[in-house]
């Protein structure tokens, strides 16, 4: 999100430890999962001159998830893709 010079940037001041959160899923079989997300947001590699770094984006395309078993676990596979100026996508894989 692009902010006016004069209004500062909520999200990087709203956390400035990371994020934390717990979710829980519950299934109608009784079964259930407890997930625990700990966040740090934190950057790097992009060019200078980029559409990151440039704030030339224009928000995220809608993403889907793949979960898939593997090995005893579950994974996980998100590709999002962010639009930026001209009409491009810039994939980021999660």
């Amino acid at each position: 999100m692009k902010y006016p010079a004069d209004i500062p940037d909520y999200f990087k001041q709203a956390f400035p430890e990371g994020l934390t959160y717990d979710r829980k899923l519950t299934f109608e079989d009784g079964g259930s999962n407890t997930l625990v997300h700990k966040t740090n947001f934190e950057r790097g590699n992009f060019p200078i001159d980029g559409p990151v770094m440039q704030n030339r984006t224009h928000g995220w395309e809608p993403t889907s998830e793949k979960m898939t078993p593997s090995e005893g676990i579950i994974r996980e596979d998100t590709i999002m893709y962010l639009m930026v100026e001209g009409g491009i996508l810039l994939k980021c894989r999660c």
